[in-house]
């Protein structure tokens, strides 16, 4: 009964019972949720997810879903029903058959109070903050395993250039990602550390490729000044890598006899880093994979446990001869 009723097929209702529903008008539908504008250049990730998301519906399910990005947009306003997209979200809720929600979005708690039809099963990306987060990629391993990483290659002194947007706290070891880099530190015996938090630019828009540019060529022009060089880099996304790769590339450092680079990434999504580079590479595939079976047991009224899923990465080196997405490096490491 509960499949039936995920599909769409039928409709049950407390103390009245159960009713066919018609399937052309009632075929079950999805939402997707997004936080961000999809044309927004850097929103790579977004993208490959919602990707694998659609493949995943498509191929196990006999729903189909629609896309509603810009959400925080919409959350941030004061007068959003006099917003298209209020009208347009909650025109469709009205006329489709609405499952279910896939949450790419912080703040679903402000919508959900505002359009009471998006109280139905929901399966959720995270971190999001006071909310519930049911799968997530898991920022400890890659602090941990890339600290290993840099440790077994020899290195001594490891600088983890962390972007500016991540969140902050008057204790490295309290984060997820720099708790685990340090953790990796002490137990493979990196034994000169340091976490530099970048700042945004100082004019114009704080793009995060940018401010990783123009911090990496003021920290290169210490290292130069007081010949105090880290050995090992960890980059803290691959937007930042960009930057980040640039900088070393135009100021000539030499990669990766002097200074190994490691960049958080995704997986079939290959950026011109212009200069060798290890990726620590999470799978947007597998996310969408566990985010659509998550909300499948929630649809048919079941209890998920073990909450929330952590999806680790794997170790990937890249060189800058490959071109192609489908060869994106050897694989160092499975976790």
């Amino acid at each position: 009964m509960g499949q039936l009723v995920k599909e769409g097929l039928i409709n049950r209702k407390q103390r009245r019972g159960t009713f066919v529903n018609d399937k052309k008008t009632e075929q079950a539908m999805l939402a997707i949720l997004v936080a961000h504008n999809l044309m927004d250049e850097p929103k790579y990730f977004s993208r490959s997810l919602i990707k694998w998301i659609s493949e995943e519906i498509q191929t196990t399910t006999e729903y189909t879903c629609r896309i509603y990005d810009k959400m925080d947009d919409l959350i941030a306003l004061s007068d959003f029903k006099q917003d298209p997209l209020y009208r347009n979200l909650t025109n469709d809720l009205r006329n489709y058959h609405f499952k279910g929600i896939i949450q790419l979005v912080g703040g679903i708690a402000v919508l959900k109070n505002r359009i009471p039809e998006l109280n139905i099963p929901t399966a959720s990306l995270g971190p999001n903050k006071g909310e519930t987060n049911d799968v997530m990629v898991d920022l400890h391993s890659f602090g941990y395993d890339c600290g290993k990483f840099i440790a077994q290659q020899g290195r001594k002194k490891a600088v983890y250039l962390r972007g500016y947007l991540r969140e902050k706290s008057s204790s490295w070891e309290e984060l997820p990602d720099t708790g685990g880099f340090l953790k990796a530190s002490r137990d493979f015996g990196l034994q000169n550390v340091e976490i530099h938090q970048m700042a945004p630019p100082e004019k114009g828009v704080p793009y995060l490729e940018q401010s990783a540019y123009e911090n990496t060529l003021v920290l290169i022009d210490q290292w130069q000044r007081s010949n105090q060089w880290p050995d090992a880099l960890l980059l803290s996304d691959d937007i930042a890598a960009r930057g980040i790769t640039l900088a070393l590339a135009q100021k000539n450092v030499d990669v990766p006899n002097r200074v190994l680079v490691v960049a958080m990434a995704n997986e079939g999504i290959v950026h011109p880093y212009g200069i060798p580079v290890v990726r620590y590479e999470f799978s947007p595939r597998l996310v969408a994979k566990n985010m659509l079976e998550i909300l499948q047991k929630r649809m048919c009224g079941g209890e998920v446990k073990d909450l929330p899923v952590k999806i680790a990465g794997n170790l990937r080196e890249y060189t800058p001869i490959e071109t192609s997405a489908a060869n994106t490096g050897n694989r160092i490491a499975d976790n």
